[in-house]
């Protein structure tokens, strides 16, 4: 049976060791306290029982004394003293006289000695007024404690024929009990309960875990076995509990939650799954990055291009994805991660790499990176988006290709204007020559020293003026290098000063402190760009309307402005401004500002247009300033 009980029940868990334990302590200390006052009580009711007898006995001795003291037979008073203290529970039997002296006593040791008032067993009474003496005090003795009772031995009359009338007492009847045997009893009494306490405490700890067990910690058993059935993924588990009590409540309680638990997580699955979906029906690759720089989740289209599984991706380093990325870039401060410089900003920031997926083939990717901030509006992930823009690049070239053709065929009766003058002046010259050595040479050689000169010279600006058309005629090379932005306006004033002649705009160009600004880009991309704006600010301008050129530093950029005091434009038309083939002009293609835009962000620039109806424009053209040393 005993076995059975165990098997059943098990080990005692610490919580039903501690209450049982506790109630147990809580009985066993507010029971002690109760036992000691019913031990004390008990004393003290023997106690007064023995001071009734000894009352009784004394009373009963006094007498007997008294009355063989006045029979004058001696000899029986102090055998009286003798036999009384046989009893086991009388200690002594004194009779003193008024000098204190032993006269009778059981132990005949005792006779004659005299009592010293004040040692401690007298002075509990003759240290206090007679009318507060007690005829029976406790006194603590070597060995114990005693019961002394006092009965006064009066002087009557007829005891004066042997005793001075003039005094009250003759002496003193002093009857000593023992309260050892009692204190014994007491003693064994308060063991024999505490050892009674001890089995009780134990028998209701047993009683107190068992129903603890029963009621309380084998029902939260089932629920904490639940709750780890949930916790492993079994949302299916619930707690059955029976009855009405505030284990069964909290059961019911719980099976609600796990009700909402499991309803929440199948939302979250679904919003999961959804999301999933919404990332995989996305062309472009999607890729979110925490603070370690670690991928926490890819789309499928980010990993067809590598070739690998979505979920093989999730945890890798990002810098490790591609092989051509350096794995340094996160640590740079000035690195091209982009995800490292969104978590330093906090802002949209883009970046375009080239990937090589296989010998020979040479892929362009346009990278946009994203701030995902908690509560606190700090940076906590980055979403990256990955836009493969090769084939856009490539017809972004061709567009490029055919603006910059279109402007050739624009440029083209300027140049042709432009050219005609020298030609016209070498033409004078030569035929001035032709006079002169028909009609007689040697009288016309300064001359036709002055006209070949002026010859050479024309002929010099026509090569000038014909490297500078082929050189925008060629187009650009996708390299970057060091620009001056001085030479650039420079380079492009003399393109388009035929054009602006001819519609009576004059140009200006600031001066120039002699600081150089020097900007990462291509020399011909700046240069088409600078033309395009600069002929838009043309065809927008007034007769007699100025175009100013201006290079300037802005904080840490490099500044190109270009301002007219043309017709302006409204805010609808700058939000359309960079879009293609949006032209306000008749007979525009609407390409020349949306290359421009793609060129200058090709560089890591931006255009920024200040503009106003009725009062012109201005169009700068900002590039991170680079440091030459000299």
């Amino acid at each position: 049976m005993v076995a059975f009980r165990l098997r059943r029940f098990g080990r005692p868990d610490s919580l039903t060791l501690k209450f049982s334990a506790g109630v147990a302590l809580f009985v066993v200390v507010t029971l002690i306290p109760v036992l000691y006052a019913f031990a004390a009580r008990h004393y003290e009711s023997q106690v007064e029982l023995l001071r009734n007898a000894a009352h009784e006995h004394g009373r009963l001795i006094q007498m007997a004394f008294e009355h063989d003291m006045l029979d004058g037979n001696r000899d029986l008073i102090q055998k009286m003293a003798v036999e009384y203290a046989k009893d086991p529970v009388v200690g002594e039997l004194m009779v003193v006289n008024r000098l204190g002296e032993v006269r009778h006593a059981s132990d005949p040791g005792r006779l004659g000695v005299v009592l010293d008032q004040g040692s401690p067993t007298c002075t509990v009474c003759h240290d206090r007024p007679p009318a507060q003496r007690m005829e029976s005090v406790r006194i603590e003795i070597e060995g114990g404690q005693i019961l002394r009772s006092v009965y006064p031995l009066r002087n009557r009359p007829d005891c004066h024929q042997c005793h001075d009338p003039n005094h009250s007492i003759n002496g003193i009847l002093i009857l000593d009990f023992e309260l050892n045997q009692i204190l014994s009893a007491l003693t064994t009494d308060i063991r024999m309960a505490a050892v009674g306490l001890g089995l009780f405490a134990a028998f209701l700890m047993g009683c107190v875990g068992l129903a603890m067990r029963e009621m309380v910690v084998r029902r939260l058993h089932k629920l904490e076995t639940t709750a780890r059935g949930i916790a492993s993924g079994r949302f299916e588990q619930r707690v059955q509990l029976g009855g009405n009590d505030s284990v069964a409540r909290l059961a019911n309680q719980f099976n609600v939650m796990a009700e909402s638990v499991s309803s929440l997580l199948e939302q979250i699955r679904a919003r999961g799954k959804q999301f999933e979906d919404l990332m995989n029906s996305v062309d472009d690759g999607l890729l979110i990055i925490d603070r370690q720089f670690r991928v926490v989740s890819v789309n499928t289209a980010f990993a067809r291009r590598l070739g690998r599984d979505p979920e093989e991706l999730k945890g890798v380093s990002c810098c490790g994805v591609w092989g051509n990325i350096p794995n340094s870039c996160v640590e740079s401060d000035a690195g091209s991660c982009v995800a490292s410089r969104v978590f330093r900003t906090g802002t949209l920031q883009m970046s375009l790499h080239t990937r090589f997926p296989a010998p020979g083939q040479e892929r362009y990717e346009e990278i946009f990176a994203s701030p995902v901030t908690n509560d606190e509006g700090e940076v906590v992930q980055v979403i990256e988006v990955w836009r493969d823009i090769t084939d856009r690049r490539s017809r972004e070239a061709q567009i490029a290709e055919f603006h910059r053709l279109a402007s050739l065929g624009t440029l083209a009766s300027g140049f042709a204007h432009e050219f005609n003058t020298p030609l016209a002046s070498i033409l004078f010259c030569v035929e001035g020559m032709k006079r002169a050595i028909d009609s007689n040479f040697s009288k016309g050689s300064d001359t036709i020293r002055e006209d070949i000169d002026l010859v050479l010279g024309e002929i010099q600006r026509c090569r000038n003026i014909t490297q500078q058309f082929l050189q925008f005629s060629r187009g650009h090379s996708p390299v970057a290098d060091l620009v001056d932005l001085h030479e650039v306006i420079d380079a492009v004033v003399p393109l388009i000063r035929p054009q602006c002649i001819e519609r009576g705009v004059r140009f200006e160009i600031a001066e120039n402190s002699g600081e150089s600004f020097f900007v990462l880009a291509n020399q011909g991309a700046l240069q088409q760009v600078v033309l395009n704006i600069a002929l838009n600010a043309m065809y927008a301008s007034n007769p007699e309307g100025v175009i100013r050129f201006d290079v300037r530093r802005q904080q840490d950029k490099a500044c190109l402005c270009i301002e007219d005091d043309g017709c302006g434009m409204s805010d609808d038309v700058r939000k359309h401004l960079f879009e293609p083939f949006f032209s306000q002009r008749e007979g525009g293609t609407g390409l020349g500002l949306f290359v421009s835009y793609n060129l200058v962000h090709l560089w890591e620039g931006e255009i920024q247009v200040e503009s106003e109806e009725g009062r012109g424009s201005a169009f700068h053209i900002l590039f991170p300033l680079q440091e030459v040393s000299s």
